[in-house]
């Protein structure tokens, strides 16, 4: 059976998938025992959360509540998207944003929220063809009922995505894991992410592919793990894309 799971290659500029294509490429991959598979530095002896009592389905209609591990998300509440354009001669550009919040109860209560931001650009360029861009990014927090708050951002003018999670006084670096053809991208498909420290080796990831599960080294410290938990879990909120 052909793989869906590669690394992602670098790329400057990127297209996006057509909506068409990200069906296919879903429908190719997609299978009922498709899972991202462990990163190898957590295959052995790493703490695994898994996804239990999950939907398939999203949506502001939905109960999108589920636990992962020990800890509950729940009262997941879904805004409403926004959009502005502009185009001036064969030069045109749009502007999006739509964000979420959740919550999150482990020893601790959370609130989480994530918003995207996204700015296409596309250049006519006479009976050629057209030029695209396609830029987006992605910022979560946790903030606790004492008053501290977590982040993550990915961001990804770059390919593969960039992406940060800052713990407290301690920051990690975040890299995507591409599903099939996903080109490194907030909107393209992907299996998950990885937490990787300062020597590349990761500490922690997550699944975001249904159901989704979350890996987390067992020498994390443990003030580090709830919160962490917390953003992973918002990831998986943010899905597949």
């Amino acid at each position: 059976m052909t793989s869906c799971y590669r690394a992602t290659a670098d790329r400057r500029f990127a297209t996006r998938l057509s909506p068409l294509l990200t069906v296919l490429l879903l429908s190719a991959c997609a299978i009922p025992s498709a899972r991202m598979p462990a990163p190898a530095e957590l295959a052995n002896g790493a703490e695994v959360l898994e996804v239990g009592h999950r939907s398939r389905a999203s949506g502001a209609l939905v109960d999108e509540s589920f636990e992962v591990g020990p800890y509950q998300v729940h009262h997941v509440k879904r805004g409403l998207s926004s959009a502005q354009g502009f185009g001036i001669g064969a030069l045109s550009t749009e502007s999006s944003k739509q964000h979420f919040r959740f919550e999150f109860k482990g020893r601790q209560d959370w609130r989480g929220r994530c918003e995207l931001k996204a700015r296409d650009t596309a250049l006519q360029i006479g009976k050629v063809g057209q030029l695209e861009d396609s830029r987006a990014s992605l910022q979560c927090s946790c903030a606790s009922s004492d008053g501290n708050e977590m982040q993550l951002k990915l961001e990804d003018s770059w390919r593969p995505l960039r992406g940060s999670m800052t713990l407290g006084s301690v920051s990690y670096r975040m890299q995507q894991v591409a599903f099939g053809q996903g080109d490194g991208g907030l909107r393209s498909p992907a299996m998950g992410y990885r937490v990787e420290g300062a020597d590349g080796r990761a500490v922690a990831a997550v699944e975001v592919l249904y159901p989704g599960r979350i890996w987390q080294q067992r020498d994390l410290p443990a003030d580090q793990r709830e919160p962490q938990a917390c953003l992973l879990s918002g990831l998986m909120l943010y899905g597949a894309q």
